[in-house]
């Protein structure tokens, strides 16, 4: 490629919204915009035309838990490969357009009316069985039944609920932020998960106490749940596990740590994905979205988020910008409005293939 065409090419791609990158076909970069998301380095843009299936046309990749779009144009003559990146995860821009989110919303509701539908019927089963004279290992085998339709219904729900969580950051009333106290929230979280987990769990908690951000109760605490059901899956062979969650001050900001003992089953497939990814292989389906959910909170709440590595620990933290809190001001911010919900909270949701939670 000629010194001329290349600045033609410049002029062309100047005020492009993605991220822009030419390369000569043999890989070699020759000129970027200074858009610096997703693709942080030319190593990066190479190792992404290696995992595409084709050298031209839109295509989706993987790039550190998150789906984005690509567009390639190949040019033999001019020898040149113009690679143009999506600076936003395909998910995000999905739940912000309108029409997407209702659709969304909607297919969320309809769910939720077939699975009410259909706990009415078990707990109608239920009242039958206990208002009948009927043997105990009869009575036991039945209700065992209705507690795996549950979990097949929790199931069936532990998806969506995370679309469900995406479509509210498109919600102003959910972005306002107002000052919260991290060790009421981790409290309220913590005897959530005993809950729903029984003995499946031991939940230590090391809270630092008047500790002020700018957040919301209900989005941390689900970026937490996200969190721990990383840490706790695949470890069939140990099915007590050991949390800890310990919240602390460091430079300025409060740092909420989640992370357990690495032990014997230490697996390290559960670690988040932080490579490039083709989209033609198994991925699991839940690092895209626990990796959507945290990159909206952190945009939201100006909030990041870090993997825990040492020789004894796994885990993860999420760090949130310290708020001077005076007690003695009147908060004028919304109030959230906690309530529990007395049918498949989020927890049972989320929780339901680690937990030993029975409906019945």
């Amino acid at each position: 490629m000629n010194a001329e065409t290349l600045q033609i090419l410049k002029t062309l791609y100047a005020n492009e919204n993605r991220q822009v990158f030419f390369l000569t076909t043999a890989g070699t970069c020759i000129w970027k915009n200074d858009i610096s998301e997703p693709l942080k380095t030319e190593e990066d843009c190479i190792a992404l035309l290696h995992t595409l299936q084709a050298n031209t046309g839109i295509q989706t990749f993987w790039y550190h838990s998150l789906l984005y779009a690509a567009e390639i144009l190949t040019s033999a003559e001019l020898d040149c490969v113009i690679l143009r990146i999506s600076t936003e995860p395909i998910l995000t821009n999905i739940m912000t357009e309108f029409n997407s989110r209702a659709l969304c919303q909607n297919f969320l509701a309809e769910q939720r009316k077939a699975i009410f539908n259909i706990s009415t019927v078990m707990e109608h089963i239920y009242n039958e069985v206990e208002a009948h004279n009927i043997g105990e290992l009869e009575q036991e085998a039945i209700f065992s039944d209705l507690n795996d339709v549950m979990h097949c219904c929790c199931r069936l729900m532990k998806q969506t609920v995370y679309y469900e969580e995406l479509c509210k950051y498109a919600d102003d009333m959910y972005n306002t932020i107002q000052p919260l106290e991290l060790s009421s929230a981790i409290i309220h979280f913590a005897q959530n998960c005993r809950e729903t987990l029984g003995h499946r769990m031991e939940l230590k908690l090391q809270p630092e106490m008047n500790i002020w951000v700018l957040s919301h109760e209900s989005p941390l605490c689900f970026c937490l749940l996200c969190l721990m059901t990383q840490l706790l899956s695949h470890n069939d062979t140990n099915p007590i596990q050991t949390l800890t969650i310990h919240t602390y001050t460091e430079n300025n900001h409060a740092v909420i740590s989640l992370y357990r003992e690495k032990g014997n089953n230490y697996d390290p497939e559960t670690e988040p994905i932080s490579k490039l990814q083709p989209t033609g292989k198994n991925v699991n389906q839940d690092y895209y979205l626990v990796s959507s959910v945290l990159s909206n909170f952190c945009k939201a709440y100006d909030a990041v988020f870090e993997t825990i590595k040492s020789e004894t620990i796994r885990g993860y933290q999420i760090k949130l910008p310290l708020h001077i809190h005076n007690p003695n001001t009147q908060l004028h911010a919304p109030q959230e409005f906690q309530k529990r919900s007395t049918f498949l909270n989020r927890y049972q949701i989320m929780l339901y293939d680690i937990a030993d939670y029975q409906f019945y």
